[in-house]
């Protein structure tokens, strides 16, 4: 486990992991003592949208988590591309417009690249793949648009949403009443005793109070044109109104497991007896070990170890690489320059030589070379994750390195020895270090060398545990249920 942190108001980063937990459960307490889960206004479950990110910028204000890096003429032409391709996916891919379905997804706007030359959603796809026509995907743009081509064989696009919300926001003009305003101001001003830093709450709680009045008539509108028997949603937060949209309709909402679910995650985890009227009715999660990871906000009986269909896809595609005597250090923009430093370091060390490999993040490809100068100076290879298929990278590799990204736990799961850089964020890995065989906390290059060294690991114990297999059947046995129960 990682050691406790210091004043989380004062400390420096010396223990990124421990206080990234307390700072968590200061802020845990913090909304106990205000009560902040029974904020509504005008039916608007508010600490329900605000509760995740308000949680960001304490931890950004506190060096804890970065904000993604981009701005400047880069981030201007990548909104200029965003407007001209929202009015072409509202002309051409308008959800209003498709056909009645069955089951809607609310996909993930990041895609993966795979060999077949389209860009897969590798949460919602195989599923959706498996319901065939029945089955329609939305999809929000990411930063550069909407990946072409894509996979979905049934693809609609959401950019039609804020196009009217903002037509909405335009013609009714809310004013907060003085009483409010003063409430978002008390919540901001006992954040910011609390840590010392300031944190922008009441910009954020107003913010997405007028999300909740400009796009929650339009999500309910979309739902009654589709007509769905479920809702799945691949990240419920920032997700919150069309779950609202829907649950008000009674229709049954399923979140599809995406990344790393742990005690500090404040999507997911909840003080005894907190409520988030807005959280799915049903989760499916990877393996059982999510389950007991947090205290989700339903009952135990709501949640469904189904597994990953893709991880199963791509773990029987490589189930015959050879493994390189190679350390792979799975980079993040959030923790991206400190770990392309511990690689660096790495890499100088005589015994890895050659042997490094710093994997980048989608996010990271255009900009590495200016945000990461360092990495170019030293022996070890920058790999694109265009242009290496990840699961390939890591059957290929014996040692990982990473903080707190889905790819560290599919390594895992894959048989890799893992070391987790104790970086910000890296705190929700604390339970699996814990837990885990050949898993453990990275210190220095030399535990490297001495993996390298060391007979190669068999295949993870762990992996049926962290990945339920034969996903897909279990999926179609939960949601029979699901549909059953309503």
């Amino acid at each position: 486990m990682a050691p406790p942190a210091a004043n989380v108001a004062t400390a420096t980063l010396l223990d990124p992991a421990a206080e990234t937990a307390a700072a968590t459960r200061r802020f845990v307490e913090i909304e106990e003592e205000l009560e902040l889960f029974s904020l509504e206004v005008e039916g608007c479950p508010l600490w329900d949208l605000a509760r995740f990110g308000i949680g960001e910028r304490v931890l950004a204000a506190l060096g804890l988590f970065e904000k993604e890096r981009g701005g400047g003429a880069r981030a201007r032409g990548r909104r200029i591309r965003a407007s001209a391709g929202a009015l072409c996916s509202a002309a051409f891919r308008n959800p209003f417009l498709a056909a009645p379905c069955e089951f809607l997804f609310l996909g993930h706007p990041r895609r993966v690249l795979r060999g077949d030359g389209r860009w897969w959603d590798p949460y919602s796809d195989p599923l959706a793949d498996s319901l065939g026509e029945r089955a329609l995907v939305l999809e929000r743009p990411n930063a550069e648009g909407h990946c072409r081509p894509p996979h979905s064989r049934r693809l609609r696009h959401l950019d039609v949403v804020p196009l009217l919300a903002a037509a909405r926001g335009a013609l009714w003009r809310h004013r907060l009443a003085p009483p409010l305003r003063n409430r978002f101001a008390e919540i901001e001003m006992r954040l910011i005793g609390a840590f010392g830093q300031p944190v922008a709450a009441a910009a954020h709680l107003e913010e997405r109070l007028a999300l909740y009045r400009a796009q929650y008539p339009i999500y309910r509108a979309l739902f009654r044109r589709l007509r769905p028997a479920a809702l799945f949603v691949v990240v419920s937060y920032g997700n919150e109104v069309p779950i609202a949209a829907a649950k008000s309709l009674g229709i049954p909402t399923i979140e599809l497991q995406h990344g790393i679910i742990s005690p500090y995650h404040l999507a997911y985890s909840f003080p005894p007896g907190a409520m988030k009227r807005t959280f799915p009715d049903h989760v499916f999660l990877f393996g059982d070990y999510w389950k007991e990871c947090v205290r989700f906000p339903i009952a135990a009986d709501r949640l469904h170890a189904t597994g990953f269909p893709y991880f199963d896809e791509e773990r029987a595609a490589v189930a015959g690489a050879t493994r390189k005597e190679q350390v792979v250090f799975l980079s993040q923009w959030s923790i991206g320059r400190a770990l392309s430093r511990l690689a660096c370091e790495a890499a100088r060390h005589p015994r890895l030589k050659g042997k490094i490999v710093y994997r980048l993040h989608p996010s990271e490809r255009a900009t590495w070379r200016e945000d990461y100068p360092w990495l170019a100076h030293v022996p070890l290879e920058v790999v694109d994750p265009a242009t290496v298929p990840l699961y390939r990278q890591l059957a290929e590799s014996r040692v990982q390195v990473g903080a707190y990204s889905t790819a560290v736990v599919e390594g895992i799961a894959l048989g890799l020895q893992t070391f987790i850089a104790n970086l910000p964020g890296s705190a929700a890995l604390d339970p699996l270090v814990a837990s885990t065989p050949n898993v453990s906390w990275y210190l220095a290059p030399e535990q490297l060398a001495l993996a390298l060294d060391a007979s190669p690991a068999p295949n993870s114990l762990a992996a049926p545990r962290l990945f339920r297999p034969v996903a897909l059947a279990n999926m179609h046995l939960a949601l029979a249920n699901v549909i059953d129960c309503t």
